[in-house]
């Protein structure tokens, strides 16, 4: 069966990014993935409210706009691309809207065990902080970082094959052989102590796919050095945080 990858462009312009994901697309088409691009350009995404409802009761956000059909998309992938050009140092303001909504993903992480693709353009600086920033997201939301791809105006090269074989890998194999990396493993801790101390319904969640005995998602890539350090850091967390106001 062809693999299903959903590439999420936060552009509101169709140009270097949208250009940088179709390069993409057909690079992954020899290898039976197909790719749906979803552009934000014309979506309604309404600013988050902060009324925690997605938090507290349900993953979903409860306005009504075109967030709860983008992100079910991604959900319903087998892997996602996620791509933004760099908007003074940060990714463009329907973009990050998008990203606020997902504030229970945080603490219900849906895409585990999904390779995720990152994307910035730029046309001068700010490329390495928004591939973090786009790292540091779907982190949170569980999936896998599986390469990174970043190209200024000045560069023209077109995507190389070796720069998506990393997510090609990746989609082709069991979510088991994924290697996280130490900064991964310490941002687990923190959402699994949260989860356990903070929400009823997280630390059923959790508990339900056994993730709160576990050192990460899938802990058989996990050196017994990064184990340890993990068991070392969820108990001085547990130790040290006492929520303010459990729900």
């Amino acid at each position: 069966m062809p693999k299903h990858v959903v590439a999420l462009n936060g552009s509101p312009r169709k140009a270097l990014t949208q250009q940088r994901l179709e390069e993409i697309a057909a690079l992954l088409a020899p290898h039976d993935i197909e790719v749906e691009i979803l552009s934000l350009r014309g979506r309604e995404i309404k600013e988050c409210t902060g009324c925690e409802t997605c938090m507290r009761r349900i993953s979903a956000c409860v306005q009504s706009d075109d967030a709860a059909d983008i992100l079910g998309r991604l959900q319903a992938a087998d892997g996602i691309i996620l791509a933004s050009p760099v908007y003074l140092v940060n990714v463009p303001g329907k973009l990050k809207s998008l990203i606020d909504k997902t504030a229970g993903w945080v603490h219900r992480p849906p895409l585990v065990g999904k390779p995720a693709l990152l994307l910035a353009t730029t046309g001068g600086a700010g490329l390495k902080a928004v591939l973090r920033y786009l790292q540091d997201v779907v982190v949170q939301w569980g999936a896998q970082p599986a390469g990174s791809i970043g190209r200024k105006i000045t560069d023209q090269r077109p995507v190389q094959a070796a720069e998506v074989a990393q997510f090609v890998w990746h989609l082709d194999h069991d979510p088991e052989q994924y290697r996280p990396s130490l900064r991964q493993v310490a941002q687990y801790q923190v959402q699994k102590v949260l989860a356990m101390k903070v929400s009823k319904l997280d630390r059923a969640y959790w508990s339900e796919r056994g993730w709160d005995r576990a050192p990460y998602y899938y802990p058989r890539g996990l050196g017994w050095g990064k184990r340890l350090l993990g068991g070392i850091m969820y108990r001085i967390l547990d130790w040290r945080i006492q929520p303010v106001h459990p729900f």
